[in-house]
């Protein structure tokens, strides 16, 4: 029994042994790899861990981003054997953006947002992505963009009502609830209301908590996340998200079942319209396959409409001759319209200018994560296996070899005339770029300009004593998407003397 129990235990110490020695292995061609790319130094196996576990909330971006330490050529950092590398040259963007092997979103951070959104377009690979973006195409065909304006000025007129005496939360309200009527038009009913308000309420914190999560390692297994309390918050809204999204589905079912249409009145003319869940309800997709994309989208419109929105007010508070001159286009092509149409959306060139120039320097989302499935090159260096690309948008955004004093706001960059010179075609990337391309950028970028054009024909916006008067030195950190640090302040001048603030 003991010669058994010896054998036993020495081929078990060989097991292990093989093991550590496999794994040795592994690691140190990891580290060759890792010293090749120029970094921060790291720690052997723990790598850059521990700066990265204590970093504050407010100071995550600017943590990210000094991992370039303002080289342009690829640069990294790493997490125990999990390299991040950080893509800042435009050409290295453009080739992990358009070559398959970096077609996969990174499966640390998009998983962590599937638990959110689901599996939809924005968080799947593969197969699975190519079939939901060719189902959902239709409902992002200009035409039916157009159609949403309607939706986008009535509750941009509410906005400016609300604004008379409510405060930035109005603001964030409004946008949700037309964004949300945009995907379920009006089958929200009366009974909705308890539901929808905790969706409105809590879906930016759902948000913020996956940004969360990727700060605090001890939370990356999903069983240690299902305990904690943001997983328990999750598990709660999530419970409020599939009750409300079942009922307006069966709702839209029972409606197209009947052959019942909904009208839009478009540019004075009534017409049918197909909401975004309508079209899918008649795809080939799942129930819970509508659910996720409607809250895909809902989540999406949220996080980045009303965040750009708010951006561009705090530019213009401290910009007073661009958004004279934003007013004077509005005046001009609007004339006393009451509300806006699409064509007059379509007409707005200025005031298109200035949120594309808000994006450069201040854009929704200054990362963007690809994964490196299996070992490859890119820009001369070696990746290894799993590694996360972070596409450094911020950093590609001010690129003096792209944009001229490039801390300077300058709508005019984006006027047709001076947007015809030659720039880099991935040195401005707001909405991604290459096949995986943001498929609602024609819709975000409606929504953004139907609200401004009625808030900046209301009200005045002026600036708060907060000491920040540069766009490009405003104080920034991001969640999921880009946020400034304590928020976004500014004074609202109604243009009937009363006053307002936000």
């Amino acid at each position: 029994m003991a010669a058994l129990l010896t054998v036993v235990a020495a081929t078990a110490l060989l097991w292990a042994g093989a093991l550590l020695v496999r794994w040795a292995a592994r690691y140190l061609h990891f580290r060759r790899l890792e010293q090749a790319i120029p970094g921060p130094k790291s720690l052997p196996v723990l790598g850059n861990l521990l700066d990265l576990a204590k970093v504050g909330e407010d100071d995550r971006l600017t943590a990210l981003l000094s991992i370039a330490g303002g080289r342009t050529e690829l640069s990294r950092a790493s997490v125990g054997t999990r390299m991040m590398v950080v893509v800042s040259d435009p050409d290295h963007v453009a080739v992990v953006l358009r070559d398959p092997r970096f077609a996969d979103k990174s499966d640390v951070f998009y998983n962590y947002l599937e638990k959110v959104c689901g599996p939809g377009l924005l968080t799947t690979n593969g197969g699975h992505w190519k079939r939901h973006r060719a189902v959902i195409r239709p409902a992002f065909h200009p035409s039916v963009i157009d159609e949403y304006v309607p939706v986008f000025a009535e509750e941009a007129e509410a906005l400016t009502v609300a604004l008379r005496t409510a405060t930035a939360s109005a603001l964030t309200r409004a946008l949700t609830r037309a964004s949300l009527r945009t995907v379920m038009a009006a089958d929200v009913h009366e009974d909705d209301e308890p539901d929808l308000e905790v969706i409105i309420r809590e879906m930016g914190g759902r948000l913020r908590d996956v940004n969360e999560r990727m700060f605090r390692p001890w939370l990356w297994p999903d069983a240690a996340f299902a305990v904690s309390s943001m997983g328990k918050r999750l598990g709660s809204f999530n419970k409020v998200c599939a009750d409300l999204g079942g009922r307006i589905l069966g709702r839209i079912r029972g409606r197209l079942h009947s052959g019942e249409v909904q009208t839009v009145s478009l540019d004075g003319v009534s017409s049918k319209r197909r909401t975004f869940a309508e079209i899918l309800a008649e795809s080939e997709f799942t129930d819970a396959e509508i659910l996720t994309e409607g809250k895909t989208l809902f989540g999406a419109s949220v996080e980045t409409n009303v965040t750009t929105i708010k951006f561009v007010l705090k530019v213009l508070s401290v910009k007073p001759d661009i958004q004279d001159r934003v007013h004077r286009e509005l005046r001009s092509v609007l004339g006393d319209d009451m509300s806006l149409t699409a064509d007059q959306v379509n007409s707005l060139p200025y005031l298109e200018a200035v949120v594309l120039e808000t994006l450069r320097l201040l854009p929704s989302f200054p990362l963007m994560a690809r994964t490196v499935r299996e070992e490859t090159q890119l820009g001369g260096r070696t990746l290894p296996a799993d590694a996360m690309l972070l596409i450094n948008v911020f950093g590609l955004h001010r690129d003096p070899g792209s944009f001229p004093d490039p801390l300077r706001f300058e709508p005019g960059r984006f006027l047709a005339e001076a947007a015809a010179g030659e720039r880099h075609p991935y040195s401005f990337i707001p909405f991604s770029a290459g096949p995986r391309s943001c498929i609602g950028k024609r819709y975000g970028m409606h929504a953004v300009k139907t609200v401004l054009a009625a808030v900046l024909r209301a009200f005045r916006v002026d600036p708060v004593d907060d000491g920040h008067l540069e766009p490009a030195e405003f104080p920034v950190t991001f969640h999921l998407a880009l946020h400034m640090v304590g928020g976004v302040s500014v004074k609202l001048t109604p243009r009937d003397r009363s006053r307002g603030s936000i």
